[in-house]
């Protein structure tokens, strides 16, 4: 099966790196908006990402030695690589999680199932509503704070999750094991503010923990 060693060597070692750049932890993965490739962002409103870029030619360069490195069946291999590329990163995070975290580390966030609703109470008063799924993946009680946060594509884009912050603080604990529906609400004073959402609702909200002395970013 292995045709060269010294390529196929090369090519392992560098989906390694490849792979523990794009690791979702402690951060999420891509909490910046912008243009992603396999699950890599490449590019934000700040510019092209460098690490990002990196990371792409790096990958490139894994496949060059891995198809180099085997005597045949290199679409397959080729294929194979790339796929557990994406998704081998969450697979370690989550038996991570599952087994050895502690604290905040253990805490897992569906950003893609929490929303936020907006509805203005009178001229000045901003009502938000946010439903945020946390899960605690350890068999230990964890309390942590949390706040919003928003990233932006346009300048001209509307404040929305951030004006959440007017009611800091929000503190959550979870049980060991425990699966929970974050309620979070507050009113907001907008009689200052300028270019904010006004009604509607947010989903993928952005969060960031902290407890313990430690902080992660969805």
């Amino acid at each position: 099966m292995i045709k060269n060693w010294y390529c196929f060597g090369v090519a392992i070692v560098l989906w390694l790196i490849c792979m523990w750049l794009t690791m979702p932890f402690p951060d999420a993965l891509n909490i910046e908006r912008g243009v992603s490739v396999l699950n890599v962002l490449i590019k934000t409103k700040d510019g092209y990402q460098i690490e990002g870029l990196l990371t792409i030619l790096l990958l490139s360069i894994c496949l060059y030695f891995l198809i180099y490195g085997v005597k045949k069946h290199q679409i397959f291999w080729s294929l194979a690589l790339i796929v557990s590329f994406v998704f081998v990163p969450s697979l370690i995070v989550n038996a991570y999680q599952n087994t050895l975290a502690t604290g905040i580390n253990a805490v897992s966030y569906d950003i893609d199932k929490s929303d936020c609703r907006f509805k203005l109470e009178d001229d000045y008063t901003l009502k938000g509503t946010c439903r945020l799924p946390l899960q605690n993946l350890s068999t230990e009680e964890v309390t942590l704070n949390l706040e919003f946060y928003e990233t932006y594509w346009y300048e001209d884009d509307v404040r929305s999750v951030s004006l959440m912050n007017a009611g800091l603080p929000y503190e959550v604990k979870l049980k060991g094991k425990q699966k929970k529906w974050v309620r979070v609400e507050t009113l907001i004073d907008v009689s200052q503010l300028e270019n904010h959402i006004e009604k509607g609702t947010v989903s993928g909200v952005h969060i960031i923990i902290n407890g313990g002395g430690k902080i992660r970013r969805f």
